[in-house]
């Protein structure tokens, strides 16, 4: 895997920073009004994966943190990618293989 890096592609990226979280629920928490049961905080322009993978890629490029910019692949081919890097895989780097896979699985961060 150390030869063959990527960064996934996904759909779409609605992040929201906590700090804007952290205000819509003081906003209803302290409304006039009765704040409704449940609230729900989307972003409200969401942006393609692309648009923050691309720019992360060239950066990583021009600072010659690796040779050449790392390509933009589909979460699919990724998950191939990882799947055929395990096969022959050492023990140490079956480690890093399945934490990377657990920690991207806890995190619910699986792109759909």
């Amino acid at each position: 895997m150390q030869s063959d890096r990527s960064l996934i592609v996904g759909q779409i990226l609605s992040w929201i920073p906590p700090h804007a979280v952290s205000n819509t629920i003081l906003d209803v928490a302290f409304a006039e009004q009765e704040p409704p049961v449940a609230v729900n905080v989307v972003h409200p322009r969401p942006i393609a994966w692309n648009a923050l993978m691309r720019p992360v890629s060239d950066a990583i490029f021009e600072h010659k943190v690796m040779s050449n910019p790392l390509p933009l692949i589909p979460f699919s081919e990724w998950l191939e990618k990882l799947e055929s890097a395990a096969k022959d895989a050492s023990e140490e780097t079956m480690k890093h293989i399945v934490c990377v896979f657990i920690s991207m699985t806890r995190r619910n961060s699986l792109p759909t």
